[in-house]
């Protein structure tokens, strides 16, 4: 059985040599499909018998789900055309119901139209998933719902030009009546219309599919069906299974084409010389690359994004549960004269520049035709070269073929002149095409095709010299020494019998015969036309999956598109023997697993094999110099033939350490020091030795923190710590027996060597304690020095707590109010008009992960930032207004979490600034500029001060942020002016943090340094599900 009923992917474009071309493919996209090809008419008749409710011949799928895949795979792929001129119908008989034009005469009852004929759409095909299912009865005729599907098209198509079809899937169990047979073939014949008749369980002989013990009733149905088939003009008469099989092999149809170029091929120019050479050809694609359909970038449409993100969000397209993502520009260039200090420009303002060196040479749009080379469309010959003197690697694209224009026997004439003059002398003809005025011109070869009916030129695309890369690789069978000598006999080259060894795997390797035809014939194995594109068809296939199932999962590669993804197994056991000849001949070895004191690379032996050393009679050094520390113990480890070698160098490589620490007049024996300490980590890392170092490591900082090296020399111990040149963990090397925690821990400067006092202070005035970290937390013997107090007029001291003192959950989705930015504006200008400026309020909310303060942000859209609240209702009170806008933020709902923390009250602190919106429009400043007089809205930013414990949850469609202060500070380009701000606005207040057990263990100014050396960084602590490693920059448009 063969049929084309679906035509979706992309392979290859092929010329057929008829009168009209025509191109064979596995599909094109949907707008080049709308040029090619005509309307259809489409109807499938599903039996909807409660017969078709059962479980046949083994399957765990009833015979009605069975045979719907075969239709629900055809609907997906018609839809994913996108084509309206595709239409489609389903009738359904066997049902329940009786709905149809001919409903009220007898034999046409339980007949239902489910779908009328049209284009269908998503929703559509949702809702015949629901409807279509097995029903309570078995009345019902399959002849009398082919009647009705005549009916339908007759009434749909009149008499236009239309691909009509009537599809009809059945298990064949139901009464039939058998009486129209003649009538309903005839009106069939006459009205055009192809029949395909699908029977579940049906009887196929080339198929090699037989029922046994099949009921007579079904028998004769299936015989009544198959004379109705046989009677049709057009008709396919199968079984349900092959079809179901043939869904995962790509479907291939035949299209006409559409011209590249329409023209004349001219050899010499027709304008200055008479003898110019004209011929009307036109160009078609000959092979065509095929591309996998791309994906688009939606979001849920419930999350509309914010203030900022409904920029990139206007127009939405509508779509299921989905929203288009636009994009938009702004372009702004400095101005100090200007509000906030850019200006915005028009696009059409900017001058295209172009780099010179370092220098940006610009070019005026009024000058742009100087970069471009004006062209008009020609094709025109421009030389001739032997076909023997054109490499095939130089060939570059897609092919296309050239004939003479239709109906024109003089071009056709001439044509075929060129043609076969190239032929005989054998040679390509290079010619210079241009297809469009303006567009840039390309170089093509152009090679005779003379075919029994058909003649014509096939071109390809030629490289231009700078396209063109020449590799030079040594040969393969000899080597040339520097001094030009040449060597056939070499270690790097094979020997002769590993080349008849591997000639004969070769030989033994051969599918070019190892497929068998249908009479066990040899035949190629791999055939271009039986070959499709794994990736190509696997997303056609998970697309149609998705759409007719979208929650199940996507089902494994068919092996049609995997069956030449490895070699036939046959093919690998028969060669077994040529392979082991191989092997052996090669003299392939298991590799060994890596042993201590190997290095990953060997290193480089001289093509001589003499040993350099032993003839230069260096000798080698059985001690390190501390001078050359470096080099000469990367040479004892590189020279080093078993561990113990090894382990001695490492020795007096420890030795030298200790001794530039301990013998540095302060830190000036810090830098080498470092830096011998690095090699070293290296080195016994990549020897795979770590334990060695590690060893090493831990007593060194044990002799750095009881002051055994010359004294008290713990800041070295931060330089260590600023290398990372801890201990060697597994990160580092899979051998190390030290985790990554572990190592992280090793940072902390920790010691039993008791506190010392601090002297007691000979000045009368209060002291400020000048260091971050208090005296309860204080780790060194040598306590700061302690001036005169710097406090003065500064407001109260804020207590911060860390961020794992808090709660954080989700909570449901908050849409924005505005589908985008113009109604967010247009809704601005209605509240002014009725209540006047409009107030909001915003809260920076602080708190601190190693002593070091964060804000609390909410991103949106994942891209968006911004401060909890919102704006105040006309009626509101500013903080009680301000309070319930943060509730409706961050507050937990319902019984979601209990305990201390949940639902307390908002301690709202200073006013820390106002920011002002003059008109409206999106910029707003700090300030309000000297010509406007009605500002149109205020956003106060207040400190909300944190409780020691608090309960915060987040919309989903929300990310809470732990942003810290220095990741703000001057960064308006990725946060925006108000928030890049407020590490100035806190600037004021002193801060002490306190730790998890409620202990203050740092204090403003400053901070202290981490003992595990911790660099803040963005968190994300609720909302969203993945953690953010480089959030992208806030727009420069500010939030309306």
């Amino acid at each position: 059985m063969t049929y084309a009923m679906i035509w979706y992917g992309a392979k290859v474009l092929k010329i057929e040599t008829s009168a009209i071309l025509k191109f064979e493919t596995e599909a094109l996209s949907s707008a080049t499909i709308g040029k090619m090809s005509g309307k259809e008419a489409t109807i499938f008749i599903v039996d909807q018998g409660a017969s078709m409710g059962r479980k046949s011949n083994g399957r765990d799928e009833s015979d009605l789900d069975f045979a719907m895949r075969y239709v629900w795979d055809s609907l997906a792929t018609i839809m994913i055309t996108g084509r309206t001129t595709l239409t489609v119908g389903i009738v359904g008989f066997r049902t329940d119901e009786t709905n149809n034009a001919l409903e009220g005469e007898e034999g046409y009852n339980n007949i239902s139209i489910m779908q009328p004929l049209g284009p269908i759409k998503v929703p559509d095909l949702k809702k015949l998933q629901k409807s279509i299912k097995p029903s309570k009865t078995d009345v019902g005729d399959a002849v009398s719902a082919i009647i009705i599907a005549i009916d339908m098209i007759e009434r749909f198509t009149k008499k236009l030009k239309y691909a009509r079809k009537i599809v009809l899937v059945t298990n064949g169990t139901g009464l039939m009546d058998s009486d129209d047979l003649d009538e309903t073939s005839a009106k069939l014949n006459e009205d055009g219309i192809e029949l395909v008749v699908l029977g579940v369980d049906f009887d196929d002989a080339e198929f090699g599919f037989k029922e046994e013990e099949k009921d007579s009733l079904k028998a004769g149905n299936e015989k009544v069906l198959r004379d109705l088939a046989d009677k049709c003009e057009k008709s396919i008469f199968g079984t349900a299974a092959e079809a179901v099989q043939d869904l995962s092999i790509p479907r291939v149809k035949d299209y006409r084409p559409y011209a590249t170029f329409k023209g004349q091929l001219t050899l010499g120019d027709p304008e200055k010389y008479d003898t110019a050479l004209c011929i009307d050809i036109e160009r078609y694609f000959r092979t065509k690359v095929a591309k996998a359909p791309s994906a688009s970038s939606y979001v849920v449409a419930e999350m509309a994004g914010d203030d900022e993100g409904d920029l990139k969000m206007e127009d939405a397209t509508q779509g299921e549960g989905l929203t288009a993502v636009k994009n938009a520009r702004t372009y702004k260039i400095v101005d100090e004269s200007a509000p906030g200090g850019k200006r915005d420009v028009d696009r059409e303002d900017l001058a295209q520049g172009f780099e010179y060196g370092r220098t940006a040479v610009a070019i005026a749009e009024s000058d742009q035709n100087i970069t471009k080379l004006e062209t008009v469309a020609s094709f025109s010959i421009v030389g001739f070269i032997p076909a023997e003197r054109y490499e095939r690697f130089f060939n570059m694209g897609e092919s296309c073929v050239t004939v003479a224009a239709r109906a024109n026997e003089k071009a056709r004439l001439a044509l075929s002149s060129l043609v076969h003059a190239l032929a005989e002398l054998e040679s390509y003809a290079v010619a210079r095409i241009v297809l469009k005025d303006g567009k840039d011109p390309q170089l093509v070869l152009l090679t005779p095709s003379i075919e029994p009916d058909l003649e014509c030129l096939i071109d390809v695309p030629l490289p231009f010299a700078e396209d063109v890369r020449l590799y030079r690789f040594p040969p393969l069978d000899r080597v040339i020494t520097l001094s030009g000598q040449t060597m056939t006999k070499h270690r790097n080259l094979p020997t002769d019998e590993l080349t008849k060894a591997m000639s004969a795997y070769v030989d033994a390797m051969d599918i070019s015969t190892f497929g068998k035809d249908d009479e066990g014939n040899p035949v190629e194995y791999m055939a271009i036309e039986d070959t499709y594109s794994p990736v190509l068809h696997r997303i056609n296939q998970a697309i149609r999956r998705r759409a007719v199932q979208p929650d199940e999962p996507v089902q494994p590669p068919p092996e049609v598109l995997m069956k030449y993804s490895r070699p036939p197994a046959d093919l690998v056991k028969a060669s077994a023997t040529e392979l082991e000849d191989l092997i052996k001949a090669a003299d392939v070895k298991k590799v060994p697993p890596k042993a201590k004191g190997r290095r990953a690379k060997e290193a480089i032996k001289p093509l001589s094999g003499l040993n350099v050393d032993a003839l230069l009679s260096r000798e080698e050094r059985s001690e390190i110099s501390s001078e050359n520390a470096i080099p000469e113990y990367k040479q004892r480890l590189g020279t080093a033939e078993d561990i113990t070698t090894i382990e001695s160098a490492s020795k007096q490589m420890e030795g030298i350490i200790r001794s530039l620490i301990e013998h540095s007049l302060g830190d000036s024996g810090y830098g080498q020091a470092i830096a011998n300490l690095g090699v070293m980590r290296e080195e016994l890392a990549s020897l795979e030795m770590p334990e060695v170092y590690n060893s090493f490591i831990r007593r060194l900082k044990e002799d750095l923190l009881k002051e055994k090296l010359g004294g008290d020399r713990r800041e070295l111990w931060w330089e260590i710590k600023k290398a990372r040149l801890g201990l060697v963990d597994k990160r580092k090397t899979e051998v190390s027996t030290v985790s990554e925690e572990e190592a992280m821990e090793f940072y902390a400067m920790t010691t039993d060597i008791p506190m010392p006092q601090l002297p007691p202070s000979t000045f009368s005035p209060p002291r400020a304690i000048m260091s971050t970290i208090t005296a309860t937390a204080l780790q060194t013997s040598y306590p700061p020095i302690l001036p005169l107090s710097f406090n003065g007029n500064q407001p109260e001291t804020i207590r911060l707590y860390p961020i794992s003192n808090y709660t954080f959950g989700t909570k449901e989705n908050q849409p924005e109010e505005d589908p985008s930015v113009l109604a967010r504006l247009k809704r601005l200008e209605e509240h002014y008009e009725l209540h006047g400026m409009r107030r909001t309020c915003e809260g920076i909310l602080v708190c601190h992960e190693h002593n070091h303060p964060h804000i609390l942000m909410l991103q949106i859209a994942n891209a968006f930032f911004k401060l909890p609240g919102d704006y105040l209702k006309p009626e509101d009170d500013e903080i009680e207004g301000f309070k319930a806008r943060l509730n409706e933020r961050l507050a937990p709902v319902g019984s979601q979490f209990s305990g201390e923390g949940v639902n307390e009250d908002w301690e709202i602190g200073d006013t820390l600034a106002q920011w002002w919106r003059p008109n409206f429009e999106t910029f707003m400043y700090p300030f309000i500029p000297a010509h406007v007089t009605r500002p149109k809205e205020c956003k106060k930013l207040y400190f909300i001060q944190l409780p020691q414990q608090k309960v915060l949850s987040v919309p989903k469609n929300m990310k809470l942020l732990a942003v810290p202060l220095f990741d703000l500070y001057d960064n308006t380009a990725r946060y925006g002016p108000q928030l890049s701000a407020i590490p100035h606005l806190l600037s004021r207040y002193n801060f002490e943090f306190v730790d998890v057990n409620g202990n203050v263990v740092a204090a403003t100014p400053g901070q202290a340094p981490d003992p595990n050396g911790y660099v803040p960084q963005t968190k994300v602590l609720a909302g969203g599900d993945i953690e953010i490693d480089d959030l992208p920059a806030n727009e420069e448009e500010e939030e309306i």
